[in-house]
């Protein structure tokens, strides 16, 4: 009778698996020539790239011709009237699509073994440790599949609450799933550990295993398999609906306890520490000699981002920690990252005689307001918002010690003689990347500054209060009011002015000073294929050893 079951199931579903399996093969065949391309140093790295990818999906396809399609198509009731018992042909089921996905497994493997004996160091305990850590890997992995298609028209909401229920214990717990049980086992170790057997991943993935073994036992005979046939059956409309409900409940739910969930304060030995109106900074200086120069800049940080909280009316901004790093660039900033606590961590080499105040200030001013909207301000959508108004903010006093201006009308006339349209505000990142950074907030700055002149301050500040507002949850509601609140309807609401007829002044603007600078933009070097072609500018000399560049201009008006 046994026979006779495996017999029914290979003629039922060999054309499915015939096609999986060739499909899986020509992805293993993929997957080698890529690792022949890139050098990787072991071949064992395709089996594991194949067990994390194409064999999860043939176990996929695997549980669902032999448990839900089965179910679902009531051929079961056929099996009952049969003198078989429900476990055997479980069972059966169990261990031929065990069987199917071993043996597809153990062709890869053995693939890979002759192709790694003429270039690796292969030994029977390297040989034994890898093929552990695979085939408990996948006992693992078509375990889980089989017992969730007993579970039918629940399985999918199944896998997205596991899914969102992992992410949010890895979140809010120390527990790592990377070094859990099966997930363990393919670690960046895997194929190049020849010594030491991974004894704990293997027992838990052992232990995972048995008891989803256990589990399927169970539910596959409770009520003599009344149940599973149950299970099987489409949802209606009515549970459809109560599915999706309960699925956006539980994300919102775990969103909202994210946010209340307190982190811990970061601690930063041995720095200064300057608070004003609720804002505090944090200067780490490392060599006690400097201490003055750490603490000045402090001060001076923690000033200007209460006076930018109050003109953004923002209520409170994340920390910020600022570390001397003497092995950067001067003008070179890294954003360091915080595991489970709160705060912006900044490295720079402020004490370098060549560190520009205005350029950290103002790279600064973004990173905070990223940091603190969630993400949500560097949407393509308004990038040019937030990039013209971290120059914006920091030019407001027209002090030249901070930034030079004439560099900054400089860039904004490059930009536009390289181009600029409403199209490229709207597809913000690729004019960024045709032009450069530099160029691109230089152009956004100009379109502030232009919007100020033109609407006056107070409609100025409404319109960038509304755009990188940061008391927006980073939740559905964040996706909301992005839809409610596109950056046309603010302008028009915030400044009186339609975004076509800012877009005209904005570009009439930028051609306008493209003019008057015309002779210093044609001074700037070009690259070009040919040396020769490159256009080189016309030193003047002020003294021995000292060069500028001529300054022509046109007369304004």
């Amino acid at each position: 009778m046994t026979r006779a079951l495996i017999v029914k199931e290979l003629r039922q579903h060999w054309l499915a698996f015939s096609l999986s399996m060739g499909l899986c093969g020509l992805g293993v065949l993929l997957l080698v020539l890529v690792v022949a391309s890139e050098d990787s140093g072991s071949w064992f790295r395709v089996l594991k790239q194949f067990l994390q990818t194409f064999y999860v999906i043939m176990a996929l396809v695997v549980c669902n011709r032999l448990v839900v399609r089965e179910y679902q198509g009531r051929t079961q009731l056929f099996l009952d009237v049969l003198p078989i018992s429900r476990m055997r042909m479980v069972v059966v089921k169990y261990l031929f699509g065990l069987f199917i996905l071993l043996a597809m497994l153990t062709l890869v493997f053995a693939g890979l073994v002759l192709l790694s004996i003429r270039s690796e160091q292969v030994t029977i305990r390297f040989l034994l440790i890898l093929a552990a850590c695979s085939y408990a890997y996948a006992w693992c992995v078509y375990s889980f599949f089989f017992l969730m298609g007993f579970f039918g028209r629940y399985r999918i909401p199944i896998y997205l609450l596991s899914l969102v229920g992992s992410i949010f214990v890895e979140t809010m717990t120390s527990l790592e799933w990377a070094r859990f049980g099966p997930f363990a086992l393919l670690n960046d170790r895997f194929g190049f550990e020849r010594v030491t057997w991974p004894a704990e991943a293997l027992q838990a993935s052992a232990g995972i295993a048995a008891t989803f073994v256990c589990l399927t036992a169970g539910l596959s005979l409770l009520r003599e398999g009344s149940l599973a046939a149950m299970l099987a059956e489409r949802m209606s409309h009515r549970e459809k609906v109560f599915v999706t409900v309960l699925l956006i409940g539980i994300s919102s739910g775990v969103v909202a306890l994210d946010e209340q969930v307190a982190k811990k304060p970061f601690n930063l030995p041995g720095g200064m520490v300057a608070r004003v109106d609720g804002v505090t900074v944090t200067v780490s200086v490392g060599t006690p000699s400097q201490e003055k120069r750490g603490r000045r800049l402090a001060r001076l940080l923690a000033s200007d981002i209460a006076a930018l909280q109050d003109f953004l009316q923002i209520q409170e901004l994340p920390r910020v920690f600022v570390v001397q790093r003497g092995d950067l660039d001067a003008n070179r900033y890294e954003r360091g990252v915080l595991d489970g606590a709160e705060g912006l961590l900044i490295r720079a080499n402020f004490l370098s005689d060549e560190w520009q105040r205005g350029r950290f200030q103002s790279w600064l001013v973004r990173e905070l307001l990223i940091l603190g909207s969630g993400k949500r301000v560097s949407y393509e959508s308004n990038g040019w918002v937030l990039d013209g108004f971290s120059l914006f903010w920091t030019c407001r006093d027209a002090s030249p010690q901070l930034l030079d201006f004439q560099m900054l009308e400089l860039r904004a006339a490059y930009g536009s003689q390289q181009g600029f349209s409403a199209e490229d505000a709207a597809t913000w990142l690729t004019y960024c990347d045709r032009v450069g950074t530099d160029i691109a907030s230089a152009v956004a700055w100009y379109g502030l500054i232009s919007l100020h002149r033109l609407q006056g301050e107070a409609a100025c500040r409404a319109f960038v209060q509304s755009m990188l507002d940061c008391e927006v949850p980073s939740d559905i509601r964040a996706v909301w009011r992005e839809w409610q609140n596109p950056l046309a309807t603010v302008m028009l609401r915030e400044t009186k002015l339609s975004y076509g007829e800012f877009s005209r002044t904005w570009s009439d603007r930028l051609a306008a000073l493209e003019i008057f600078l015309v002779c210093d933009v044609e001074l700037l070097a070009r690259l070009s294929g040919n040396p020769c072609a490159a256009r080189r500018p016309r030193l003047i000399a002020d003294g021995p050893g000292q060069w500028r560049l001529p300054r022509a201009r046109l007369p304004r008006g």
